[in-house]
């Protein structure tokens, strides 16, 4: 597994105080940093994307699945 990029100031930030407890409150199995900070391509307002894979978070997916399809009908009525 590639390790998480600590070279970017809000990468490192999140390691070190983001992420601390939320593994101990979520126990996740993976915690993904992506897009341009992961890349090393970040801009000045670049955002974070993080992905947290965890079972404390079983069901929440089909939720927002749920609530994408209704966007996704909503928009095209």
């Amino acid at each position: 597994m590639t390790p998480v990029v600590a070279a970017d100031e809000q990468v490192a930030r999140f390691r070190a105080e983001v992420l601390p407890p939320l593994v101990v409150k979520y126990r996740p199995t993976r915690v993904l940093v992506f897009g341009s900070r992961a890349r090393g391509a970040a801009l000045e307002y670049s955002d974070l994307d993080v992905l947290i894979v965890s079972s404390a978070f079983t069901g929440i997916l089909t939720a927002c699945s749920s609530r994408s399809r209704w966007i996704a009908s909503w928009s095209r009525e």
